[in-house]
């Protein structure tokens, strides 16, 4: 095994190489648009969305820390990475329990 192969998902180069700011964009505007669903969702449940919210908020406030302590760029692009997706599946998870929420309630 002479080099890496590039065909990896590990292998990205939006993992290996890259600043703090690379993952802290698209982070920050996915979390605004969810904490805005999550808002608005807030008049048809308050449980679910709420949890959402801190969830959301959790996880980018989490995603500034890690960018702002973890030195070396290939981890912290990692962490920032699944901590991004753990966004996306909390918000997700919390839609689609507001959803089914909803859903039964007309039933």
């Amino acid at each position: 095994m002479a080099g890496q192969d590039p065909t990896r998902v590990r292998a990205q180069r939006s993992l290996q190489e890259g600043g703090r700011r690379r993952w802290l964009i698209p982070g920050g505007i996915f979390a605004a648009i969810c904490i805005a669903l999550f808002i608005g969702m807030l008049q048809l449940q308050i449980l679910v969305p709420t949890i959402g919210l801190v969830l959301t908020a959790s996880l980018f406030v989490a995603m500034v820390v890690v960018s702002l302590t973890v030195g070396r760029g290939p981890t912290r692009n990692r962490a920032s990475a699944w901590l991004m997706g753990a966004m996306a599946v909390s918000a997700l998870v919390c839609a689609a329990l507001v959803m089914a929420g909803e859903w039964l309630a007309m039933v």
